[in-house]
């Protein structure tokens, strides 16, 4: 497996219960920040995210690619 890309800056944000905060929240983030960023998502398995968490997640991922990961 290739070794992971290294990023200056590295967001975390923590959800639970905020699922429809959390997209608005990760774009802002990217839109703001310099190319080198990283955002970890972390969700601690909220009811929210049950039906389309991981929908949001496959969006994101396809979007920011290496830049968006996420944790439940």
């Amino acid at each position: 497996e290739p070794a992971m890309k290294k990023y200056d800056v590295g967001l975390i944000i923590p959800s639970y219960g905020h699922f429809d905060y959390v997209e608005s929240a990760i774009r802002s983030a990217f839109a703001t920040a310099t190319s080198d960023l990283c955002v970890l998502l972390i969700d601690d398995a909220s009811p929210d995210w049950e039906s389309a968490g991981s929908s949001l997640g496959d969006r994101l991922k396809a979007e920011y690619g290496d830049r968006f990961r996420s944790l439940r």
